[in-house]
């Protein structure tokens, strides 16, 4: 291969000097250099031959091939420019639009809700959650632990989260075991649908009536 290059430039250079044509008798003009370098008129065209036999056209032809690659770059360069600017852009607008959706959706909170001091005090005194207040919970999508009050049994439970209108928006079938001497149930729970406000966390489980606590979603 570098002997075959080195003929090739041999002869290159061979018809940049070997054939002076100082009156440029017969020369074609630049107007059909530049077609022929182009290809846009066929090989058997006369000033292809002329070529081989005009130092000067040849090394117009060859200066002309040269720009023409040089511009051929450019524009290959330019449309890469232009298709990585596309790509950033459309990225750019994705995170914009879809960004804070996804980081409020995917980011997950692992919180446990302890229910042991909403126990009923059957009459004794104020109502524990009219002295402790409502629970909290952040609007996310939260991997949430329940650890059941006092008193309560093994086995499964419906829970439900209720709006201020009592509509039931969130409801899930949880599954209570013993854990650390703590009756504890855990589920997934999805709140980032749900606007900030008081709701009400309700429990039941087999033909036991209703439990239910008072609960703050998104800080209120």
């Amino acid at each position: 291969m570098e002997d075959l290059n080195r003929v090739l430039k041999g002869l290159q250079d061979a018809a940049r000097r070997e054939f002076p044509n100082p009156e440029r008798v017969g020369c074609p003009g630049a107007d059909v250099l530049a077609a022929l370098a182009r290809r846009t008129l066929p090989h058997t065209h006369p000033a292809a031959d002329h070529l081989t036999h005009c130092s000067p056209c040849y090394a117009e032809f060859m200066a002309i091939r040269q720009r023409i690659r040089r511009e051929r770059l450019l524009r290959i360069f330019a449309i890469a420019a232009c298709l990585l600017v596309l790509a950033a852009g459309a990225t750019y607008v994705a995170l914009q639009r879809f960004g804070g959706r996804a980081l409020s959706t995917e980011a997950k909170a692992w919180l446990t809700l302890d229910l042991r001091p909403y126990s009923e005090n059957r009459g004794l005194g104020p109502s524990p959650a009219t002295t402790l207040g409502p629970l909290r919970l952040p609007r996310k999508r939260v991997h949430l632990t329940l650890q059941l009050p006092v008193g309560a049994d093994e086995g499964q439970y419906t829970m439900q989260i209720k709006n201020s209108t009592q509509q039931v928006v969130i409801e899930k079938r949880i599954q209570a075991a013993l854990r650390d001497h703590i009756v504890t149930a855990t589920c997934e729970v999805d709140l980032t649908k749900l606007a900030p406000g008081r709701y009400e966390l309700a429990l039941r489980t087999g033909q036991d009536g209703w439990h239910t606590y008072p609960l703050s979603i998104g800080g209120v």
